[in-house]
């Protein structure tokens, strides 16, 4: 079984040898809660010919990933991002001390941020 799973980067260069390798397995594909930027997106043969032939389960977190799947006819859902549902108790906090932030920068292409944000 080949899993992708809350990412940014499910396509393109960082991900050809897995794909290739999906293919000529002939393995199972999960794709869960991945998403995107708001670009065009260009699909490998590879990865076209795993989304239509081996995705089993496709869950998207966002509408531009969606959109991609859309425009090549993958069946595919809609959902929150999959960590949401990591836990099987929630905890609210009562007193917050710290809160983190993850910056991005407009040098990774699948993760790209405008600097103007940051």
């Amino acid at each position: 079984m080949a899993v992708v799973a809350g990412t940014p980067e499910w396509f393109g260069p960082p991900m050809e040898e897995f794909y290739t390798r999906v293919r000529e397995g002939e393995l199972p594909l999960l794709v869960l809660g991945v998403g995107y930027i708001d670009s065009p997106i260009n699909f490998t043969e590879d990865e076209l010919y795993c989304f239509k032939n081996h995705l089993k389960v496709a869950t998207f977190r966002d509408e531009y990933a969606s959109r991609a799947l859309a425009q090549i006819n993958i069946n595919h859902e809609i959902l929150p991002c999959p960590a949401l549902f990591a836990s099987k108790h929630e905890n609210i906090p009562n007193n917050i001390g710290r809160i983190g932030f993850i910056l991005q920068t407009n040098r990774t292409v699948n993760q790209s941020v405008a600097e103007e944000l940051s």
